[in-house]
């Protein structure tokens, strides 16, 4: 009998386990139903914006000031990274909740167009070499550009800052 009881607790002990479980991922965040149990994308860029305001420690007046200027430095971070999934057509979870029939990822910026161009032709494996190198050194100079934008917008930014705001964004990564 008091096997049968330990199986038993085991039993409902797992069952109240998996329903714990389900119903943290059910839970609404921020008052928005999630999905996948995350926020919707702008509920996200919204409190990252508000926490960078909170940690750099500004006014509302400041921030209008800051905002814009911080977001082009994000942008054109953004813009430097590759994209690990290649480009063109996103599948999964994320693809807009499209699924496989999600229309295909459009570039954006100059930057993305050139990687795109260079991505088809190295795709298609009939592609002149010197159409490849042409599209390559496109790319380089479309990433040293973008390269020489965001040094110029993290001065502008950095001329705004104190010392103690400068270094919560350095560590946050959003400035060198």
């Amino acid at each position: 009998m008091s096997r049968r009881k330990a199986v038993l607790g085991l039993v409902v002990t797992g069952l109240v386990t998996v329903l714990t479980a389900g119903m943290a991922f059910a839970q609404v965040v921020g008052g928005a139903a999630t999905t996948g149990g995350r926020p919707p994308r702008g509920d996200m860029r919204a409190a990252f914006m508000d926490n960078i305001k909170q940690q750099l420690g500004v006014t509302d007046d400041e921030w209008t000031v800051l905002q814009p200027k911080l977001e082009k430095v994000m942008t054109l971070s953004r813009e430097l990274r590759p994209s690990p999934f290649g480009g063109g057509r996103q599948r999964g979870p994320r693809a807009d909740r499209g699924g496989e029939n999600a229309a295909p990822v459009q570039p954006t910026g100059d930057l993305a167009e050139k990687a795109t161009a260079l991505r088809t032709a190295l795709d298609n494996k009939d592609s002149d070499p010197k159409d490849i190198a042409q599209k390559l050194a496109a790319l380089r100079d479309a990433r040293e550009r973008v390269k020489a934008d965001l040094i110029k917008a993290q001065g502008e930014l950095k001329d705004l800052l104190t010392p103690r705001q400068e270094a919560r964004l350095v560590l946050m990564g959003l400035l060198d």
